[in-house]
C-alpha cells in the first residue's frame, strides 16, 4: 500500500470514528472517568450506602469534587494502600460531607462534617487515628460511632 493510500485510509478512519466519540463539554469540570468508577456497599451498623469506589491516586484527588448533589444513601469510599493519618479538604466540593475514616481493622476510627470551600484556602482535616478508608457521605446521614465494624459488599 502506497503512503498516500494509507495516509487515505486514515482520513477515513479518523472521519469515521470522530463522530462517534461526540464532543462532551462540561461546565461542572467532572473528570469522565469519574463515570467508570467501581461500586460497592458499605455498611455501618444498620446503615448502608451505595459507594463509588476511588482507588488510584487521581480517582482520589478528583473525589466528589464539582457535584452539584449527592443522591441520599450513596457516597465515595477512598482506598489508600497504606494505613496513615489521611487528610482531606474541601477544595471545589459544592455539598457538605461526612468524612468517615476507617481503619485497617475495618473499624470507624473518627468522623468529621466538612463544609463546601469555594475559596483558594481550604483548611484540612485530618483523623485523629490512622485510617485505611475514609468514607464520604452527605452531611447528617452518618449516624454511627467511633468503634463500630463497616462491611463492604460488591
Amino acid at each position: 500500500m502506497t503512503k498516500y493510500k494509507m495516509k487515505f485510509l486514515k482520513l477515513i478512519v479518523i472521519t469515521a470514528i470522530l463522530p462517534l466519540m461526540g464532543c462532551q463539554h462540561s461546565t461542572s469540570e467532572i473528570d469522565p472517568a469519574q463515570h467508570a468508577l467501581e461500586r460497592t456497599t458499605v455498611t455501618i451498623g444498620d446503615q448502608s450506602w451505595d459507594v463509588e469506589v476511588a482507588e488510584t491516586t487521581a480517582q482520589r484527588q478528583q473525589g466528589l469534587m464539582f457535584r452539584e448533589e449527592l443522591k441520599a444513601g450513596t457516597g465515595m469510599l477512598f482506598v489508600f494502600k497504606e494505613e496513615d493519618f489521611h487528610s482531606f479538604w474541601m477544595r471545589n466540593t459544592l455539598i457538605p460531607l461526612e468524612l468517615i475514616w476507617i481503619g485497617a481493622d475495618l473499624k470507624v476510627v473518627d468522623a468529621h462534617t466538612l463544609q463546601p470551600c469555594t475559596t483558594d484556602k481550604c483548611p484540612t482535616t485530618e483523623p485523629s487515628q490512622k485510617a485505611l478508608y475514609v468514607l464520604e457521605v452527605n452531611a447528617g446521614e452518618f449516624k454511627g460511632a467511633v468503634g463500630e465494624f463497616i462491611f463492604f459488599k460488591q
